[in-house]
């Protein structure tokens, strides 16, 4: 063999190698897409669904929030008004009974 020839068939050996290399990588990527699609059509079937139940869960949060700050204010309310009507004058002290 030349070694014109022999640079030659190097040449073609590493660009197949590297043609292939690449052919295989196109090929893992090309099989990734289709299984990333699929899954793709299968969630977005069901975002309508998980977004209402994600919506529901959030209103009855918020209800519950609601009914939990109020009870709290109604606490306080009625913890003022039970300070403000308590009589606040000076205790009477009360005749003690002495032992002599």
């Amino acid at each position: 063999m030349h070694p014109v020839t022999m640079r030659n068939s190097s040449v073609s050996l590493m660009t197949a190698i590297v043609t292939a290399i690449i052919v295989f990588l196109l090929g893992i990527a090309w099989a990734s897409v289709r299984s990333s699609r699929k899954a793709y059509r299968t969630i977005k079937g069901g975002v309508g669904a998980a977004r209402k139940g994600y919506w529901s869960a959030v209103g009855g949060v918020i209800k519950i929030g609601f009914w939990a700050v109020l009870l709290l204010v109604v606490l306080v309310v009625w913890q003022v008004h039970d300070v403000k009507t308590v009589d606040n004058s000076t205790p009477t002290p009360t005749p003690s009974v002495s032992h002599r």
